[in-house]
């Protein structure tokens, strides 16, 4: 019977049922090897999960910045189009408005 089929009789009989100590084989490591095994890779893991974090909040600026600027492209154009309108000229205007649907029309691609 193997360890795991003797932890599982030892809770099915509540713990009545007689078996033997056994000691694990020289290959296998202790609890405590274990224990400082997963500790020595601690650091490794933390350092992995700093480079993964930084790289998502780069991801994410970049992210944001490839959204907001073409944003403030328009806002620039339709708020100087408000403001100064009775100032442009037809041409001028236009040129405005074209500008507007070329910063949309490339962020749609």
């Amino acid at each position: 019977m193997t360890e795991s089929s003797h932890r599982r009789k030892e809770r099915h009989t509540g713990g009545q049922g007689k078996r033997k100590a056994q000691t694990p084989p020289p290959s296998m490591p202790s609890e405590e090897a274990a224990h400082m095994s997963t500790h020595s890779k601690q650091p490794q893991q933390d350092a992995n999960r700093h480079e993964i974090v930084a790289d998502m909040f780069e991801m994410l600026n970049t992210i944001g910045h490839e959204l907001l600027s073409p944003l403030a492209s328009l806002l620039g154009y339709t708020e100087t189009l408000l403001r100064v309108e009775d100032q442009l000229t037809p041409a001028e205007r236009r040129e405005f408005l074209v500008e507007v649907w070329r910063t949309t029309m490339f962020r749609q691609r």
